[in-house]
Parts: structure tokens; C-alpha cells; sequence
């Protein structure tokens, strides 16, 4: 099975953030509930390994299989009807959780290491090693050529867990050997092969275990503002799973751990104020909404009381100075959570179902846009126009990955997302109506990350095959496509343009540093922060 990729990241710029304190409020799922669902998704499994009509691959060999045909991914080159072609033991996982009932996958494609990310994302990852005992229903994450190196890269394949005891684990396992297989490991715990479990969302574990010392992973949602000596601010989950905060001064980079006694899981987002105070927001394990600002003195931290969200979380500051904020809810509903001047204000966006992060700005006219995948891999476009929430697919686009926004200096918004068949898709609202193209010669394995430079150049940057940073962009006649030299990164970028109009870029490299890469003008230059 084929590898890859960590989360995404985010670098954003200045100082400082302000608001109140919340109560914090959660609904856990209810264990009944959750235990069922862990036997529905082994008796799903076993039925896959039972089902001879459509469980090995047609012709063997050939990766043509029915799993990825119902999902609708890889390349639609087979034989028999209806089955598609690419690695599949992910699909395999995947096929199972959807029919099984697990109403939570986002982010679960092709790659065996969306697994991993997945459960990182949802805080219901377990590295092998950790103390967690496998649980049926669980995603088994592998890494063949062990050492696991810590780096979504080096993952090879996924199956899921049927049961675990006496150190035995027993797992039901797609494109193995061309077929649907059960698999039995002994001393399981102890095979360096097993990188570690990721259980679905909405699924009871039988050991509370901490958040996993994973790696530091930058945030999306980047910012960049002069505030005297020019600044940049990047924030991450850091090894402890709490909040870490990495700033260049205009002199020196520096690193703190913010709230440490607070655990986030998934990625921060960042946005500054017309104050130029700082705005972070993060999701914790138990689905809560966190809010940290800096009050021109010292770091605060509120739980916006009454808000569940299910995934990484997308912000903005409009003209009016308010903050707001969107994630999708544990039911997949568009959640819109904003601040109106004098308190916080929460609502559901009426009508709207996406299946992974959105993504915000706002245009001239102060209206708020908003871009998410849907359930389908459409691509959803809400926006508020002065009055009321519209809601539109937009026609013929079809997505792979999430979204990521921009608005350029004519008031066209721009947007950038990985295509279902890792093509770079480009879709934009050219004044009159909404037009789509793929970037000729680009295929991309993650999520891009998009601004505009003060020339209007649309300036791009996404994780290629191989882990490479590849820089897009369109010079004011023609995209342009180029690999950075040198640089590999392990998640997806963030980009911002500082007023320099120097493009500023941060990703976690592929030995879990956060990389800083930037344009200085003339050349491009690249360090590592450690």
C-alpha cells in the first residue's frame, strides 16, 4: 500500500489577542451506542471476508478492485464494471468504517496514512508502545520497513483490528496478497512493524490514555502584520499536546508552550485583529472549542461554552473587527461561531453538510465566503450576503481534499484544492461567474495553502509526490510551477506574503522540525527551527 502525509501548518504574525471566559460543555457519546458501533464495523469486516463475488481483485495483480469503485477514487481503467484501480487497503478500511456506521472520515482517502492522521486529527490515535490495549474496530496502521521515522511518509498499509487477546491481535485486512485476508500477529505489541491504532469517532476505548507525544505540526490559518520590527507567529500542537508558539522578533526566533495543563489534538488556527491583537483558536479530544489571545500583556485562554466541533477549525477577522470562526460539527453541519462586539454568538448554518475543514475569508463588501468539501467530494461555496446565508455547489468541481481560499485585489475569489485524482485544481469567481481549470503538470499529495502578493500573483504551495514543497504560482500572465530545492516536508504548508511582499512558508519537515522557507526578495532561502 502507498504512504504519506502528517497534518497541515500555519504560520501567522504579530502580537497580542483579547476576549472572555466560557464554562467548558461537552456531550461524550454514549457507551452503548459506541460499543455497538465497534461490533457493527468487526461484522462488516467479516462479512467483506466472506464475500468471494467481489473481495479479491479482478484481474489479480491488477489493483482493480470493488472497494475503491464504490468510494470512487483511483483511476477508472478496469475491466469490471465498476471497479476502480489503485492501492486499496485504505479504501478496504475505509469501505468498512462508512457501512459499518461511522459517520465521522474525514480526511480518510487512499493513503494508509490517513489513518494515523486521522485519529491524530480526532485525538484517537494510540502509538504501539503507548499503553493502549488494540480494540476491535480499530484501524491497524503498519510501516514495513520499521523503525517507524515518525513521518506519515513511512506508513505502507492499514486493516482493521477484530480482536486482541493474550497479545494476539487477529485483523481482517484488504489488498493483501490481492484479496480480503484475516491476519493473525503474535506478541503484537511488541512487533516493531505495528505503528499504532486509530479508533473511529464515536467509538468507546477501554483505557483513558493521554494525548500521544506526537510530533509538533504547524497550524493553517496564516497572518502577517507589521507591529515595529515585522513578526512572525507560528502555532502548533507541540510534543506535549499542548499549544506551542514560535515567533521571529525582527532579531531572533523564539518558542513557548502556552496553557501546558491544556490539551488540543487536531491544528490550530491563527488571525490577528485590527488591534493588532492575536486570535488562536484549536479543538481539544473531547470535540470543545479553545480559545487563546494575548491582552497586550499576557496569554488567555476561554472554552467557548456550548460548541462541539469535529474537526480543524477555519478563522477570519472581518472589517468590522468581528472574529469569526467555522468548523464542522459532530454531525458533519457547518458551525459558525463568531464574536458580534460585545459577546459570542454560535449557530449552525442551515442546510449546509460538509466532510472535512472549511476554509473562510471575506470579500470588499464585508461578506463573508466560505468553502468545504462536501459528502459527495463536491465543492460547497457559502456566503453571506449582507442579510442571509446562500448556500451553492459549485458545478462540475469535484475535490479530494479541503479546500483553501483567498481574495484577490479585483474582489475574485480564489480557490485551491487537491483534485480526487491529486491534481492541482484552480477555482475562481472571475466578476461575472465561477470558472475551474487543473494547473497543467502538477499533482499534489496534501491539502495547498494559498495567498495573494501585493502584484496580485496568485502565490501556491502544496506537499508533491516524494515530499516535496512545490511552489505554484501565477505571474500576471501564466502559472508557473516550480519544486523548491532541498526542501521536504512530512504535512501539508501554510504560506503568507509580509509586507516586504516576501512569501513566508511553514511546514513540518520529514524529521519533525517545523522548516521555514521564504522568498527574501531575490532568492529563496530555507532553515530549519527545530
Amino acid at each position: 500500500m502507498n504512504k504519506n502525509r502528517l497534518t497541515a501548518a500555519a504560520l501567522t504574525a504579530a502580537v497580542a489577542a483579547t476576549a472572555a471566559t466560557a464554562a467548558v460543555f461537552t456531550i461524550p457519546a454514549p457507551a452503548a451506542a459506541a460499543n455497538t458501533l465497534r461490533t457493527s464495523i468487526v461484522s462488516t469486516a467479516q462479512t467483506e471476508l466472506a464475500a468471494t463475488g467481489h473481495n479479491t481483485e479482478s484481474p489479480m495483480g491488477s489493483n482493480c478492485n470493488y472497494y475503491s469503485g464504490k468510494l470512487v477514487t483511483g483511476s477508472n481503467s478496469c475491466s469490471t464494471s465498476g471497479y476502480r484501480t489503485v492501492a486499496w487497503c485504505a479504501d478496504f478500511s475505509k469501505y468498512v468504517w462508512k457501512t459499518a456506521g461511522v459517520t465521522n472520515l474525514s480526511g480518510l482517502d487512499s493513503w494508509a496514512y490517513s489513518f494515523r492522521q486521522y485519529g491524530i486529527n480526532n485525538g484517537t490515535w494510540h502509538a504501539r508502545g503507548s499503553g493502549y490495549t488494540p480494540q476491535p474496530g480499530d484501524a491497524v496502521v503498519y510501516d514495513w520497513d520499521a523503525p517507524f521515522n515518525g513521518s506519515n511518509s513511512d506508513i505502507d498499509h492499514v486493516g482493521i483490528v477484530k480482536s486482541y487477546t493474550g497479545g494476539v491481535l487477529t485483523t481482517i485486512e484488504g489488498n493483501t496478497s490481492n484479496i480480503v485476508k484475516q491476519q493473525t500477529r503474535t506478541n503484537a505489541l511488541g512487533n516493531t512493524n505495528i505503528v499504532g491504532f486509530s479508533s473511529p469517532v464515536g467509538a468507546a476505548n477501554s483505557t483513558n490514555e493521554p494525548p500521544p507525544a506526537d510530533v509538533s505540526r504547524p497550524a493553517p490559518g496564516t497572518q502577517l502584520v507589521n507591529y515595529g520590527a515585522e513578526s512572525l507567529h507560528s502555532f502548533e500542537r507541540g510534543a506535549s499536546g499542548a499549544l506551542r508558539h514560535t515567533w521571529w522578533d525582527g532579531n531572533v526566533w523564539s518558542t513557548e508552550t502556552l496553557f501546558s495543563g491544556v490539551q488540543i489534538t487536531g491544528t490550530p488556527v491563527a488571525t490577528v485583529d485590527s488591534m493588532n491583537w492575536l486570535q488562536v483558536f484549536a479543538r481539544s479530544s473531547d470535540n470543545a472549542l479553545h480559545h487563546y489571545f494575548w491582552n497586550g500583556s499576557t496569554w488567555q485562554h476561554e472554552v467557548m461554552a456550548g460548541v462541539s466541533v469535529a474537526g480543524d477549525l477555519a478563522t477570519t477577522i472581518d472589517s468590522m473587527n468581528w472574529l469569526q470562526v467555522f468548523a464542522r460539527g459532530t454531525d458533519n453541519s457547518l458551525q459558525h461561531i463568531f464574536w458580534n462586539g460585545s459577546t459570542w454568538q454560535h449557530e449552525a448554518i442551515a442546510g449546509v453538510t460538509i466532510a472535512g475543514n472549511p476554509t473562510t475569508t471575506y470579500d470588499s463588501m464585508n461578506w463573508l465566503q466560505v468553502m468545504a468539501r462536501g459528502t459527495d467530494n463536491s465543492l460547497q461555496h457559502i456566503f453571506w450576503n449582507g442579510s442571509t446565508w446562500q448556500h451553492e455547489a459549485i458545478a462540475g468541481v469535484t475535490i479530494g481534499g479541503d479546500p483553501t481560499i483567498t481574495i484577490d485585489s479585483m474582489n475574485w475569489i480564489q480557490v485551491m484544492a487537491r483534485g480526487t485524482d491529486n491534481s492541482l485544481r484552480h477555482v475562481y469567481w472571475n466578476g461575472t461567474a465561477w470558472a475551474h481549470e487543473a494547473i497543467s503538470g502538477v499533482t499534489v499529495t496534501g491539502d495547498p495553502a494559498i495567498t495573494v502578493d501585493s502584484m496580485n500573483w496568485i502565490q501556491v504551495m502544496a506537499r508533491g509526490t516524494s515530499n516535496s514543497l512545490q511552489h505554484i504560482f501565477w505571474n500576471g500572465t501564466a502559472w508557473v510551477h516550480e519544486t523548491m530545492p532541498g526542501v521536504t516536508i512530512a504535512d501539508d504548508p501554510t504560506i503568507a506574503v509580509d509586507a516586504a511582499n516576501w512569501v513566508q512558508v511553514m511546514a513540518t519537515g520529514t524529521d519533525n522540525t517545523l522548516q521555514h522557507i521564504f522568498w527574501n526578495g531575490s532568492i529563496w532561502q530555507h532553515e530549519s527551527l527545530g
